[in-house]
C-alpha cells in the first residue's frame, strides 16, 4: 500500500499537480438567507490532516461571513449538510489509516446541529457510517445499510423512522437536495389544499422512496391552538359540507354550537372533523356567588334560567340558587350554576338609632321573629333582631337599637347670660361715647 502511494504521489510531482489539493469542496447549498459551501481542506498538503468545513457566504456577492471548522486528532470530512428549517444539520465522517497504511478505518458518522448563521448548537453520534443522505420535506433522510431502513431528523435533532404519510401544510416547502432526483412529474409541484399526491424521488443507488401527501386547508394545522371561544373561518379548494348543507368556502362559524365538517378534495382527499364553538358568559363564572344582581349577556342562541326561557339581558336580582342553561347549534348545551346571597342595607349592625329607619332585604327576612318581604319602617324604640335566611337556613343576624327619646332643651339661664352681654355691651359703648364728647 505505502508503495502504491508514493507512486501516486511522484507521479503527479512530475506533472505537477499537487498529490493531496489543500481544499476539496463536496457540495453547495442555497439557502433562504445565506449560500453554503461545505467539504475539507488539508494543512500543509499533509494527507492524513484533514479538517471538515462550512462556509457561511452572502448569496449576493459570495462574500465570506463565517466558517464553521471541525478539527480531530483523525481526518474530517463533511459530506453533505441539510436544511431542516430554522437550523442545519452538518453530516461529518471521520476516518483513518491504520496498520501501516493497509486498513482504512471509519468512525460512525458524526451529526452537527447549527445555526443557519454556522454557529454550532449540538451533536450527536450514529450507531455507524452513513450509507446514503438527503434532504427532502424540511429535513435529513439517512440510510445506515445499503439495505437497511430510513430515518428521518428534523429541528428537533431526534432520530425516528422514516415517516412516509405526511399531513402537508401548503406554506411548507417542498424541496429536495442531495443525492436525489425528484420525478418530473413532480418536480414543479404546485399543491391545491384538500388534496392527496404521491411523490417520489430516486436515491444515488436507484431506489425508488414514495411520500404520500395529504395537503390539508392551513386552517386545519392552525386548530391545536385554536381558542373554542372565538370564530374559525373554515376555507377549502374542494366541497364543503356544513352539518350535511353545502356551504360555500370561505365559512364562518361563528355562532356557539357543534359544527359537523366535511370536505371532499381532489385526489381522494377526504377530510371530517367536529368543531365546537364554546358560548361566552360575560361575568359569569361556574358556582360563583354574589350579594349583587346579575346580568346575563351572552352570544350563546338560547338562554334558560331554571328552565325557564328569558332573553339576552336578562338579570337574576333576587337571592337564591340559579341553573343557566345557554343552547347552541345542533345540540350544544352549556350548564352554569350560581348564587345571590341574601343581603340587607338601611341599618348597621350593633347601631343605635334616634330617627325611625327602613330596612331593605333581598332574600326571605325575619324582625324580632316576625316574616317580612322586601322591605320594613320602625319607628318605635326599641331593641331589634334581624335575621336572614338561605334555603330554611339561618344564614345572617343584625342587631341595633331604636331610642326615639328627644334631645333635652337648653336651660333658660343661657338665655339670660345672652342678654346681660348685650346690655353691658351697649353700656359700654354709650360710656365710650360721653369721654370722647368731653375731650
Amino acid at each position: 500500500m505505502w508503495w502504491y502511494m508514493f507512486l501516486m504521489w511522484l507521479g503527479c510531482l512530475m506533472q505537477g499537480v499537487q498529490p493531496y489539493p489543500n481544499e476539496v469542496v463536496n457540495g453547495r447549498l442555497h439557502g433562504e438567507t445565506y449560500l453554503y459551501e461545505y467539504g475539507y481542506f488539508r494543512e500543509n498538503n499533509h494527507w492524513d490532516q484533514k479538517e471538515g468545513f462550512v462556509r457561511v457566504m452572502d448569496p449576493q456577492t459570495n462574500e465570506l461571513i463565517h466558517t464553521f471548522v471541525i478539527s480531530k486528532e483523525y481526518m474530517v470530512d463533511i459530506t453533505f449538510i441539510a436544511d431542516v428549517g430554522d437550523t442545519l444539520i452538518v453530516v461529518v465522517e471521520h476516518s483513518r489509516y491504520i496498520q501501516d497504511f493497509q486498513v482504512w478505518y471509519h468512525y460512525p458518522t458524526e451529526l452537527i446541529l447549527i445555526q443557519k448563521n454556522g454557529y454550532f448548537i449540538d451533536s450527536i453520534e450514529l450507531e455507524k457510517q452513513i450509507f446514503y443522505s438527503g434532504n427532502i420535506f424540511d429535513q435529513l433522510i439517512v440510510q445506515l445499510d445499503q439495505h437497511g431502513p430510513y430515518y428521518q431528523i428534523d429541528s428537533s435533532f431526534k432520530i425516528i423512522p422514516l415517516v412516509q404519510h405526511i399531513d402537508w401544510d401548503i406554506d411548507q416547502r417542498f424541496r429536495c437536495f442531495g443525492q436525489c432526483n425528484i420525478m418530473e412529474e413532480t418536480e414543479n409541484l404546485q399543491p391545491l389544499d384538500s388534496s392527496k399526491y404521491t411523490l417520489s424521488y430516486m436515491n444515488f443507488t436507484g431506489v425508488t422512496l414514495r411520500f404520500y401527501l395529504t395537503v390539508h386547508p392551513k386552517w386545519v394545522h392552525e386548530l391545536s391552538k385554536h381558542d373554542p371561544y372565538e370564530p374559525i373561518e373554515i376555507t377549502t379548494s374542494g366541497v364543503l359540507k356544513v352539518n350535511g348543507q353545502v356551504r360555500t368556502s370561505p365559512y364562518l362559524l361563528e355562532t356557539p354550537g357543534i359544527y359537523m365538517i366535511n370536505i371532499m378534495g381532489y385526489f381522494g382527499y377526504y377530510y371530517q372533523k367536529e368543531i365546537t364553538i364554546e358560548p361566552r358568559l360575560n361575568g359569569v363564572l361556574q358556582n360563583s356567588t354574589s350579594k349583587e344582581s346579575i346580568p346575563i349577556f351572552t352570544n350563546a342562541p338560547s338562554i334558560f334560567v331554571n328552565g325557564e326561557k328569558v332573553s339576552n339581558g336578562f338579570v337574576l336580582s333576587k337571592a337564591g340558587k340559579y341553573e343557566i342553561v345557554l343552547e347552541g347549534i345542533n345540540g350544544l348545551k352549556r350548564e352554569y350554576q350560581v348564587q345571590i346571597l341574601p343581603s340587607f342595607r338601611g341599618i348597621e349592625s350593633h347601631s343605635v338609632s334616634t330617627n325611625p329607619v327602613t330596612i331593605y332585604v333581598n332574600g326571605v327576612a325575619k324582625i324580632n321573629g316576625e316574616l317580612f318581604v322586601d322591605h320594613i319602617y320602625l319607628d318605635e324604640s326599641g331593641y331589634y333582631v334581624l335575621e336572614l335566611y338561605m334555603e330554611n337556613q339561618l344564614y345572617e343576624t343584625a342587631q341595633f337599637r331604636i331610642d326615639m327619646a328627644k334631645p333635652l332643651e337648653e336651660p333658660n339661664g343661657l338665655n339670660e347670660i345672652y342678654w346681660v352681654q348685650i346690655l353691658l355691651t351697649v353700656v359700654g359703648l354709650v360710656g365710650l361715647y360721653f369721654i370722647i364728647k368731653k375731650k
